[in-house]
């Protein structure tokens, strides 16, 4: 699958276990907290690929919340075709976004890092 995936912004809760690596010893936590609010996610870009995503990332605790086009017109018809709440012109304001945990990036590779860094 294409695209990058760009997540668990500082601060969020977990879930599950997480392992940390120090000085070569691994050490292993319980989870933060075993809320049951949904996992929130945001895609940068109408790109083909998402019609896979929309179904999985609203799924099993995960919620897509958000989708940003260049274009407000392309961002909302999509988010009304494919049933996403929000809609964004621009990706910044996606990423500006409190209530979103993660993002999708299924941009060109060329604009992966750039995008990765901003999230």
């Amino acid at each position: 699958m294409s695209g990058l995936w760009i997540g668990l912004r500082p601060g969020l809760r977990q879930s599950g276990t997480a392992a940390f690596r120090h000085s070569g010893i691994s050490e292993y936590h319980a989870a933060v907290t075993e809320q049951t609010a949904p996992f929130r996610w945001g895609i940068l870009g109408v790109a083909r690929i998402n019609r896979s995503l929309v179904g999985p990332l609203a799924s099993n605790g995960h919620e897509l919340l958000a989708i940003a086009s260049r274009s407000i017109d392309r961002a909302r018809t999509y988010a009304e075709t494919q049933k996403i709440p929000r809609a964004y012109g621009s990706y910044e304001a996606l990423l500006e976004d409190p209530d979103i945990d993660a993002v999708y990036i299924p941009l060109p590779h060329s604009m992966h890092v750039e995008w990765a860094v901003k999230a």
